[in-house]
């Protein structure tokens, strides 16, 4: 298995310990899937974040001081 850094597809799991890149709770990643302002796809009842679409989205929405 491979560890969760080298990943393509991360579970809701993965990306809420994912300190150093994500680390987005699992509540507020449904709130955002619910709004749809977070990329995923749905396969059957799993839910799956393509690591690429995350980084893309997360910096999208960076806030420049």
């Amino acid at each position: 298995m491979r560890e969760v850094s080298r990943k393509n597809w991360l579970t809701p799991d993965d990306v809420a310990s994912i300190e150093d890149d994500f680390c987005i709770s699992k509540p507020t990643q449904a709130r955002l899937r619910g709004a749809r302002k977070i990329p995923y796809v749905k396969m059957g009842r799993q839910i799956r974040y393509e690591r690429a679409k995350l980084v893309e989205w997360m910096q999208s929405h960076e806030v420049v001081a």
